[in-house]
């Protein structure tokens, strides 16, 4: 877009003092748009070493399991999620056996 105003000024179409305010407008405007991406990047990749953590933990868990006793097995039990989806695809299969 700033091509296309910078057309214009050079064309005449548009006076420097105009071109100038929607020059700095979209250089502001680019900034923010930066400064977003940046935190929706952030955002993303620490929502994705939470979800790699826990699928870790997850992937461990039977491992833990076999060495506790039974109130930490208990424990285990209840703090693991009811539903997840390797826990619903298991399901599946054993009932289209």
């Amino acid at each position: 877009m700033d091509s296309g105003l910078y057309d214009d000024k050079l064309a005449g179409e548009i006076t420097r003092d105009t071109y100038d305010l929607k020059h700095a407008s979209f250089k502001d405007q680019l900034a923010q748009l930066e400064e977003r991406l940046g935190t929706a990047n952030r955002s993303h990749t620490n929502a994705t070493v939470q979800r790699t953590a826990l699928l870790e933990l997850f992937q461990r868990t039977s491992q833990i399991y076999r060495t506790r006793d039974i109130d930490q097995k208990r424990l285990i039990i209840i703090t693991l999620p009811k539903k997840t989806k390797i826990t619903e695809a298991r399901k599946q299969k054993r009932s289209s056996f």
